[in-house]
């Protein structure tokens, strides 16, 4: 498939000056666009690029060769604070539970006439006026009381549990890919400053780690930049699309793969 030809099909759906990000987008998610299911994905980002050289007026050939000779790609990963909050294991997040002395009904025995109705003249019950019954002293008549274990806040704090975003982008920023390079031989964990003009985010993912794994993928993973060569054609095969995005396959499974 032409892929100067396709770049040129999507400019009546793309607004003048739009972003690499917007017509990422629109490929991604117009349906109009059927094409994004027979190109690979190498090659819908290549159309982004072209598309974005088209509308600017410049000519789409020019990507091509910076593209095959230098485009990369990158992560960053953010982690949240520490302290962190989980629901209650008791009451669900709820932060209540069923009434442990009515049992939920909101009500008890009358403690005037023990719930028979009447005084020990056979006279209807004053405080129950002869049901037998009164409001719960405890719940006040709701049949719920405050979770013992969270104290009703319905949540826990933990610092086992540090969930974290990972950014994906696409680029060929030769001077941005120096830049990540030296940063990832010093161990720079400070998120990199890009040209939104030769890069754009393909992709972000939440990922909640299990109680007590946070602090090893924490350790091992740091707050930093992670960068992804799809020079060869081996790589660029990991590239997956699904739910309107390009993403490497096992990426979001397999964090040990880009470590």
């Amino acid at each position: 498939m032409n892929l100067t030809a396709v770049a040129k099909s999507i400019q009546p759906f793309i607004r003048k000056n739009s972003t690499l990000e917007s017509i990422y987008r629109e490929v991604c998610s117009n349906k109009a666009l059927p094409f994004k299911d027979f190109l690979k994905p190498i090659d819908l980002i290549k159309v982004v690029f072209m598309a974005k050289k088209i509308s600017n007026g410049e000519d789409p050939g020019d990507i091509l060769t910076e593209f095959d000779n230098g485009v990369f790609l990158f992560s960053t990963v953010d982690f949240l604070d520490d302290n962190q909050t989980i629901p209650c294991e008791t009451c669900f997040g709820e932060g209540n539970r069923e009434c442990n002395t009515c049992g939920g009904t909101g009500e008890t025995n009358c403690d005037d006439c023990d719930g028979t109705g009447e005084d020990e003249e056979g006279i209807p019950c004053d405080y129950c006026q002869g049901g037998g019954m009164s409001e719960c002293i405890i719940c006040d008549g709701s049949g719920v009381e405050d979770c013992d274990n969270c104290g009703g806040r319905g949540y826990e704090e933990t610092d086992e549990y540090v969930p974290y975003t990972i950014s994906y982008y696409v680029s060929y920023d030769e001077t941005l890919k120096n830049k990540l390079t030296q940063k990832l031989l010093i161990n720079d964990t400070e998120d990199p400053e890009f040209n939104f003009g030769e890069t754009f985010l393909l992709a972000v993912d939440e990922v909640e780690p299990p109680d007590g794994d946070s602090g090893r993928i924490k350790n091992e993973f740091a707050n930093t930049t992670h960068l992804l060569e799809i020079n060869d054609e081996e790589a660029s095969e990991d590239l997956v699309y699904g739910n309107n995005r390009i993403i490497p396959s096992g990426f979001y499974d397999d964090l040990d793969r880009f470590m």
